[in-house]
């Protein structure tokens, strides 16, 4: 079987990890993958060390109409059985490359968060009408999505969870954190976009830090820089935290870094996995999150973790301070949250479950 992943995202971020992990799981059962996308995309090293073939589109934005006649001349020269469309912009490809051209190959799309809005033009896409199958990453995504989407659109999604990837070789034992671990560490792991609500993250830091006077702690954020950096970098100014709240920008391997966190705080207000969530259950690293994704499935709320809802600084606070004041707190549960994973969310899973709605398609 050969599958033509398409994605325009050019950092690496969570879904850029999922799609890796997909493709080098789906070339492990046999299948032949090949990836159309942009020019200067950090995913192609990858690909290319694995030896998995990488298109780079004419123009460096997916979505030009521009990049439609090398879209359709890839397509024509190796000839897929499945498209898989990854990213929003990969879909708005298809969609415009459906004027001047007819697809012969099954069409897959992706769903993988959600946005704050949706333009006309977004309705019409998400409503192509040869669209074949519509993955979401978790419930939480169909439920949202599905507002925007016809009665015969509704009826193409189905629900694969993220995963997480076993398979990533011995630590290196020389191995030193970027911080200093003999100070209480709060970690959070996300690139600097509007979804993940990193100023809830720093309003948290003030609460406990300024208002709580906690000064035995420090948060520790990784992830890529955004034009929302410098807003934050001078919040953290303006609050005095700068000796408590460290910006470590991206971090390559940063799964290394679970098991130096103390706990993990995930903020987002929007998410469709994360990844992060099933790293730090993996790597046994105690949780607080906001109610996005998947974290209802893998967090009992004061079972094996701390919930909150979106934005609920003070909740977000209070949990991460009891556990600061009891370090023995959740550590029963901390192995069978990992079992959960390897249970449920691995990339040998998530690969079955893609193979599958693929074959049901042919």
């Amino acid at each position: 079987m050969k599958v033509l992943h398409v994605t325009g995202a050019k950092i690496w971020g969570g879904n850029e990890q999922q799609l890796f992990n997909l493709v080098t799981n789906l070339k492990k059962n046999g299948l032949q993958n090949y990836i159309f996308g942009v020019q200067g995309s950090k995913i192609k090293k990858a690909f290319d060390q694995h030896d998995i073939s990488f298109e780079c589109a004419t123009n460096e934005k997916l979505k030009s109409l521009k990049n439609t006649t090398s879209f359709q001349n890839y397509i024509k020269h190796i000839n897929p059985d499945v498209i898989h469309l990854h990213t929003s912009d990969a879909l708005t490809l298809a969609y415009y490359t459906s004027f001047f051209y007819r697809f012969n190959a099954r069409i897959v799309f992706e769903k993988k968060g959600i946005g704050r809005s949706s333009s006309f033009l977004s309705r019409l896409k998400y409503n192509f009408s040869q669209l074949d199958q519509i993955i979401c990453v978790s419930d939480y995504v169909k439920a949202e999505f599905k507002k925007m989407l016809s009665v015969k659109n509704q009826a193409k999604l189905c629900v694969i969870h993220d995963s997480f990837n076993t398979d990533f070789g011995n630590f290196p034992r020389d191995f030193k954190p970027p911080f200093d671990t003999s100070i209480f560490t709060v970690g959070n792991i996300a690139n600097h976009s509007s979804a993940k609500d990193l100023d809830t993250l720093i309003s948290v830091a003030d609460l406990l830090v300024n208002q709580q006077e906690i000064k035995g702690i420090q948060f520790v954020q990784l992830g890529g820089f955004s034009k929302l950096t410098p807003a934050y970098q001078e919040r953290i100014k303006a609050l005095e935290l700068e000796a408590y709240f460290h910006f470590i920008g991206q971090y390559d391997q940063a799964y290394l870094l679970y098991q130096y966190f103390d706990i993990f705080l995930l903020t987002s207000e929007r998410e469709g996995g994360p990844t992060s969530l099933l790293e730090a259950f993996y790597f046994k690293t105690k949780v607080v999150s906001t109610r996005v994704g998947i974290s209802e499935i893998l967090i009992k709320n004061g079972e094996n973790g701390y919930l909150a809802d979106v934005k609920a600084i003070d909740k977000l606070a209070s949990s991460v301070l009891e556990i600061y004041k009891n370090s023995t707190l959740f550590d029963p549960v901390l192995e069978s949250n990992k079992e959960f994973i390897l249970q449920h969310f691995t990339s040998e899973r998530q690969a079955n479950e893609v193979i599958g709605i693929y074959r049901s398609l042919l």
